[in-house]
């Protein structure tokens, strides 16, 4: 009578179901991975496989497509294995496979879609997940150690550069940075600039710095490199028209001199999402104009030490939500901490005219000095989030520029044109904006010049 019990009690989602008219179902029916560089492998991705029956079903083989010469790879249930004969799946259960991809080489400067997938046996059925990529060949550069590019090189946008290790442009050398130009560092990865460097990027085809990976969850995640540095024997940088995103500092500038005339020139650039400061600068000199630098963890903006400094039609914005900051996103002092009793100091020269200096905090700048060491400021037209008396006069504290969609990275001016930045700046003879579009008689403050979104 016992066994008679445990019979009948046998579960349901155990037994095995041969009927034809049961399928699997997937999370997806097909795994996309974004620009993956060749030699180079993807994230990890995951497919979640359903058995929605009561009853069990055995998956009479799980398998790529191409078997014998496929770039991807599964682990099914654990097992690093391209096929798999025999795997049961229980009643209103599922399994996991995770896939990943590395492209060979295929000699090729535009990208190129690989393509397979993963194939299902079942009771006769045959059902598949399409795994689809985007390879991309590159030039690498994976030394082990900081290799230097060599002297007054010319990079073009035929294919990205891929730097392992860092970077070094020698004293009295330049590298060139053509319009479109695709720059990818790994983790880590730095840019030293001994000698020169020079970006030439367009409106319409920027040059871009940012990290290896190129997938969704990558995307807008500070950290993914180090920075480019300007060491103390570099001169006559210049950056016009590029993106700089996603690393611990955008441009670390340490090139102390005898002269006020900029070591660095920014223009036309968005410098975005990194840890420490979109821009750092020690002691140097500095202009920037057009520009918008966003999203940072702590700075938008750390000059220290003095130097002299001119910003010009900038846009500061500090507004992410995303993570904790109680200081102020705009630093300009004469001075650097180097011990508890001890503080490098020297004069500091900035010149602020028609910027934006916003974000969530009360007061986004901070101005300090030591005393008997040069500090001057000169502020006019500047909308600035801060109660600073040097902005009382001649420019427009605390009004809410009225971005389009901070919220969505969107910093040009509201489509209403209510924002106190419209025709508010002053005539600096700044032909164009950001975007590359024409500047009126009446310049607005802020990268952007005011246009009616349709």
């Amino acid at each position: 009578m016992f066994a008679c019990i445990i019979y009948a009690c046998e579960l349901q989602e155990e037994k095995i179901t041969t009927d034809p008219s049961v399928e699997l179902t997937f999370s997806t029916d097909t795994i996309f991975f974004d620009t993956v560089f060749t030699s180079v492998g993807s994230i990890t991705k995951r497919l979640k496989v359903y058995n929605t029956s009561n009853n069990a079903v055995e998956i009479e083989s799980i398998s790529i497509g191409d078997k014998t010469d496929s770039p991807y790879s599964l682990v099914i249930n654990g097992f690093e294995a391209n096929s798999l004969n025999k795997t049961r799946v229980l009643g209103n259960d599922s399994l996991l496979i995770l896939v990943k991809v590395l492209i060979d080489p295929q000699d090729k400067d535009l990208p190129y879609i690989v393509q397979d997938s993963v194939v299902f046996e079942t009771n006769g059925n045959f059902q598949d997940v399409k795994l689809v990529s985007w390879g991309q060949d590159a030039i690498f550069f994976r030394s082990g150690s900081v290799q230097s590019v060599d002297c007054n090189s010319v990079w073009d946008s035929l294919r990205p550069y891929v730097i392992y290790d860092s970077l070094l442009i020698p004293e009295d050398c330049t590298l060139t940075l053509q319009e479109g130009t695709r720059v990818y560092f790994a983790p880590s990865a730095a840019l030293f600039v001994g000698g020169t460097l020079t970006i030439n990027g367009t409106a319409e085809s920027p040059v871009t710095v940012t990290g290896i990976r190129r997938d969704e969850t990558y995307i807008d995640a500070p950290g993914q490199w180090d920075a480019i540095y300007f060491l103390q024997t570099s001169t006559n940088n210049s950056i016009d028209y590029a993106l700089l995103e996603n690393g611990n500092i955008g441009l670390y500038l340490g090139t102390p001199d005898e002269d006020v005339n900029p070591d660095l020139t920014i223009s036309h650039s968005i410098i975005r999402n990194f840890v420490s400061a979109g821009i750092q600068s020690v002691s140097s000199d500095l202009e920037i104009t057009n520009s918008l630098i966003y999203d940072c963890v702590e700075n938008t903006v750390l000059c220290t030490a003095g130097g002299n400094y001119y910003f010009y039609n900038n846009t500061f914005a500090a507004e992410s939500r995303d993570v904790f900051r109680d200081a102020p996103s705009f630093v300009i002092t004469n001075y650097l901490p180097i011990s508890d009793t001890e503080a490098l100091a020297e004069e500091l020269n900035a010149t602020l005219y028609n910027n934006i200096i916003w974000g969530r905090l009360e007061e986004e700048l901070l101005l300090d000095q030591i005393e008997d060491v040069g500090f001057n400021i000169i502020a006019e037209k500047n909308i600035v989030k801060s109660n600073y008396s040097y902005f009382d006069t001649e420019n427009l504290p605390n009004q809410n520029p009225l971005f389009f969609d901070s919220s969505e990275n969107d910093y040009h001016l509201d489509s209403l044109g209510e924002s106190p930045a419209v025709d508010a700046g002053m005539q600096l003879n700044i032909a164009t904006d950001l975007d590359g579009n024409t500047r009126d008689e009446l310049p607005d403050i802020g990268a952007y010049e005011y246009l009616p979104k349709e």
